[in-house]
């Protein structure tokens, strides 16, 4: 969750496309939020959070990437952006691992019928 709060936060320094900067900022802050509600013990909400700006995040990417953006024109197309790839594989991570344990799965816990015995 970090990762993605310090590429955004990164990313927002150098935005000059101004819905580039609320989107690189409200990633970095959603992010960071839902790192700390995981700390603080309030883990439903924080890998909700985490998990849906993680989504979103991505999928500002896929459409910077594939749509003509006036006011952004250098991102059209530009699908290996190091950062950007960084961000997608961490983001994704985010969202699989959001699924899975707001789906109430952890390593050490199976259902009673993957039980043996």
């Amino acid at each position: 969750m970090l990762a993605a709060t310090a590429i955004h936060a990164y990313e927002a320094t150098d935005a000059d496309v101004p819905f580039l900067l609320v989107g690189f900022i409200a990633s970095a802050v959603g992010t960071g939020t839902a790192a700390l509600l995981l700390v603080a013990r309030a883990p439903r909400l924080g890998w909700a959070l985490g998990g849906l700006t993680a989504l979103l995040t991505f999928v500002g990417y896929v459409v910077t990437r594939a749509t003509p953006i006036p006011t952004d024109e250098d991102d059209y197309g530009n699908w290996l952006e190091l950062l950007g790839v960084v961000s997608l594989v961490v983001e994704a991570i985010i969202v699989v691992m959001a699924v899975w344990a707001l789906a109430g799965a952890t390593p050490g816990r199976l259902r009673r019928s993957d039980r043996a015995g």
